[in-house]
């Protein structure tokens, strides 16, 4: 009789941890707006979504910025490179993913659309600040 007494206390700990982990991390994705590096291994491996995971590295100053989707504002994952020469390399990767390009809006930069998912890739580049957003927007 103890020993189920005994594994009913632990089942009963662990499923309360279980839903503070859950409620925790429920909130992170609220609050998840700071920029943060890939060094951050829990907001990096968490928040970043794979595709822009993979980008490939344009400049060695970099990092990751995150957005829950709120109603119709769109689940949002970029990466923010700063003293970019060259852009090209991240164009050619999100037309390598099979994304369609749609053409150059002049505030949010190139755009890329996947019709069938309904998910967006904007490359916005500022030369002023010396710098190049891509951006992927997703919608569920």
């Amino acid at each position: 009789m103890m020993k189920l007494i005994r594994g009913l206390i632990i089942f009963i700990a662990v499923f309360i941890l279980l839903i503070l982990a859950i409620m925790w991390g429920m909130g992170k994705t609220i609050d998840a707006r700071p920029e943060y590096k890939q060094s951050d291994f829990f907001s990096y491996h968490y928040f970043t979504d794979d595709e822009i995971q993979n980008a490939p590295r344009i400049s060695a100053d970099y990092s990751f910025k995150f957005r829950a989707q709120d109603g119709m504002v769109p689940l949002m994952s970029s990466i923010i490179f700063k003293n970019v020469k060259d852009d090209t390399p991240l164009k050619k990767y999100v037309e390598s993913l099979g994304y369609k390009y749609m053409g150059k809006d002049e505030t949010y930069g190139d755009h890329w659309k996947d019709m069938e998912t309904n998910t967006t890739f904007w490359l916005w580049v500022s030369k002023n600040k010396n710098e190049v957003i891509l951006t992927k927007e997703t919608y569920y």
